[in-house]
């Protein structure tokens, strides 16, 4: 089965459209799953498009027909066709059927060829599983470049130093550096081929982002593509902030009372209209808030219903194969998952499944294979996996150990072999440990990933900074080191390892600040994932440096000449001009 994620598009009338039918075997039972078809459409501005330029919402629709009628309920999930899974990182999202036979996700796709596939994700005992066909969309544009000009030498001797830096991309550079003398009617001094380019990365505080609520949950509550937040404001009301497409947000909060004091967030369609809800947990009075989107950026008024005490923890699934959203929470101090069953109409059936021991957050995966979401849940030492029944109920499968006392744990595929694996962080211990996943649900525990005494980590986020497809960690962490704030992320080798950094966080803006979230997603719509901390959003930079030098220059005339290089750049990068240098004639 294909997994999770990816832009698309199809072939009607010089339009590209994509189909894919499971063949029906020959059904020895009645009450056989029946075969689906899966069609994606890829649309910007209500038509059809295969190419748009940058920083333009796209949506990615798709329609689920079985041999009998078009589905108006399941779940599908749009993947990145580019890749042969569609998990982790490599999933854009997932998105409700609705009475309208379709279900959408908008995005803001970066510059370049992409390519989709929607995935209907079946329902057990009456629909099964489809996967439409690839489809391309080339997002047109140029990544911005800087070029700077230096001198050595004398006068009569010169060398000139042409150094140009693309950013928002990590493909090499290419092309020429022209020199001219604007001071002697811009005659050409020469020209120079630019060398090898050296790719480089730094984060950048986002405008307009600083002091988020925390924790948060992403979410796109008005539709246009760019990730919105929802937090904790105060003791009893859920901040709203929607997205500038810059980095930041919108200076106008909402603010949602719900007279409880909410402190974990999920987001999710839970009444199949096509918008995203929002489920919060209220750690202390046993309550489970929802907040139905209307798809503009408001919500209708709160519902409260019976929860669980000491939820720490909430997240999303399809527990019982019914194509409708249900909900889990870990609960501090009980030996148990909560479930939450959908309904379809914003409500939910309450039931719990047994741990091992008590735990404090989970993650969803497919751990053995089966296409059902499992449960990895955190104990004190250890993590216990629970694979998934497709009926609301869990078998316990696995219980490998882990640094004590963890704080969290994501899933990801650390070592790209198509199996989940697992992270946690372990702040008492000052450590990450990764479990790779054996594909039954069982993990083998690698060497912990250790952190010094100055650097305390306490929360960890899937991404990819450096743009290389390969799964990075990205920690949150408490640093006691006066004067600069780090943020540290674990580069992936993609064998299972990783290579630590610092990467030095421009400004002040952590000092004080939680350190107890993380999030990454693309907040800026540049192709790249960026992190969301409490203090602030982090925009990813990666750039690729390289010079072009020319040698034994002479300036022609008397007197000083401004002297300029402009660089002429091959595709995905704008050519740029650098400012001026004073040299002297001879």
């Amino acid at each position: 089965m294909f997994d999770r994620k990816g832009p698309s598009e199809f072939l009607r009338l010089g339009v590209t459209i994509g189909v894919c039918m499971v063949v029906p075997f020959p059904r020895a039972m009645a009450s056989a799953p029946l075969p689906t078809s899966t069609l994606l459409l890829v649309e910007a501005n209500g038509a059809d498009v295969t190419r748009v330029p940058r920083k333009t919402a796209v949506q990615l629709v798709a329609q689920v027909q079985s041999p009998t009628a078009a589905l108006t309920t399941g779940r599908v999930r749009f993947c990145d066709a580019s890749l042969s899974v569609c998990n982790d990182l490599h999933q854009l999202g997932v998105a409700q059927l609705t009475s309208s036979g379709a279900a959408t996700l908008t995005i803001v796709p970066g510059i370049g060829v992409r390519s989709y596939r929607a995935e209907f994700l079946g329902i057990a005992k009456e629909y099964q599983s489809s996967l439409s066909s690839a489809q391309t969309l080339t997002v047109t544009g140029k990544f911005p470049t800087t070029t700077t000009l230096a001198a050595t030498g004398n006068p009569g001797d010169y060398t000139l130093n042409a150094t140009v830096v693309g950013s928002g991309s990590t493909a090499s550079l290419s092309g020429t550096v022209t020199f001219t003398d604007l001071g002697a009617n811009n005659e050409s001094l020469g020209s120079s081929a630019i060398g090898s380019s050296t790719p480089g990365l730094s984060l950048a505080v986002a405008s307009g982002s600083t002091n988020l609520p925390a924790p948060s949950a992403l979410g796109d509550f008005n539709g246009d593509g760019i990730p919105d937040l929802a937090g904790a404001e105060s003791t009893d009301s859920i901040a709203i902030l929607l997205g500038d497409g810059a980095g930041g947000f919108l200076a106008t909060r909402t603010s949602i009372p719900v007279g409880y004091n909410v402190g974990q967030f999920a987001v999710g369609d839970f009444n199949g209209d096509g918008f995203q809800d929002i489920a919060a947990v209220s750690y202390t009075d046993a309550k489970l808030v929802i907040v139905l989107g209307k798809g503009d950026g408001t919500f209708q008024s709160p519902m409260v219903l019976p929860g669980a005490l000491y939820a720490n923890t909430i997240v999303v699934g399809d527990f019982n194969r019914d194509g409708i959203a249900d909900l889990a929470t870990t609960n501090n101090g009980v030996s148990a998952v909560t479930l939450y069953i959908g309904r379809g109409d914003g409500t939910f059936n309450k039931k719990s499944t047994p741990l091992a021991g008590a735990s404090v957050n989970m993650a969803l995966a497919d751990f053995n294979g089966d296409g059902i979401e499992d449960i990895a849940a955190i104990e004190a030492s250890s993590v216990e996996v629970l694979l998934g029944n497709a009926n609301g109920t869990f078998t316990s499968a696995s219980n490998t150990a882990v640094g004590a006392d963890p704080f969290q744990v994501i899933a990801g595929d650390f070592n790209n072999d198509g199996v989940p694996d697992l992270a946690t962080v372990s702040p008492t211990e000052y450590s990450v440990s990764i479990l790779l996943g054996q594909g039954s649900g069982a993990f083998t525990a690698s060497p912990d990933i250790a952190f010094d005494s100055s650097t305390q980590p306490y929360a960890i986020a899937l991404t990819d900074l450096n743009q290389d497809e390969i799964e990075d960690i990205a920690v949150a962490t408490a640093s006691s080191v006066e004067g600069q704030a780090y943020a540290s992320v674990l580069f992936g080798t993609g064998q299972g390892t990783f290579v630590s950094t610092d990467l030095p966080i421009p400004g002040r803006i952590f000092e004080g600040a939680s350190e107890y979230f993380i999030l990454s997603a693309d907040m800026n719509g540049d192709g790249n994932p960026d992190l969301i901390l409490g203090p602030g959003v982090l925009l990813d930079k990666v750039t690729e440096t390289a010079q072009a030098s020319l040698s034994g220059v002479s300036i022609s005339g008397s007197g000083t000449h401004s002297v300029q290089a402009a660089s002429a750049l091959s595709s995905p990068y704008n050519s740029s001009t650098s400012g001026t240098l004073g040299l002297q004639a001879q």
